[in-house]
């Protein structure tokens, strides 16, 4: 019945105004990423923030593009904004998509884009190939 309370609360009142009262307690430092699932068929995206050791903003979306995260990570956004007027994150770490760079930068202009130590190491694995690749990926587990 959990899982179906939590579902059934989702849009509802303000996730972050929920799990934090206190302005100053707002993380100035966040995650955020998406998942694909489907909705009743059709495939949705499901952005979500999170910070701080728990869940700050999440919503649906029907598109993976940059206006659409745009609209998703906004919610966090207004909530935060509701909570705290002056608050600006100061760091986002995401997977290095694009949209989702992109759509965090027009939220908060002045954010710094932390990209995902795994995505990058991924992202390693996929350019270098043969010796090359052994040597990268050896040196970068040890950072």
């Amino acid at each position: 019945m959990f899982w179906y309370r939590a579902w059934l609360a989702f849009g509802r009142p303000s996730l972050l105004g929920t799990t934090g009262k206190d302005p100053q307690e707002v993380p100035p430092e966040l995650v955020a990423d998406e998942k694909v699932t489907w909705v009743a068929g059709p495939e949705v995206y499901v952005p979500t923030t999170v910070g701080g050791g728990c869940f700050l903003g999440v919503s649906v979306v029907a598109a993976a593009d940059t206006t659409a995260l745009e609209t998703g990570y906004g919610e966090f956004a207004r909530e935060a904004q509701a909570l705290a007027p002056a608050y600006h994150p100061r760091s986002v770490c995401t997977d290095g998509w694009k949209a989702t760079r992109e759509a965090w930068r027009r939220l908060f202009p002045t954010i710094t884009l932390v990209r995902c130590f795994l995505h990058s190491v991924l992202k390693s694995m996929d350019r270098c190939r043969g010796e090359l690749r052994h040597h990268v990926l050896e040196r970068t587990w040890r950072v």
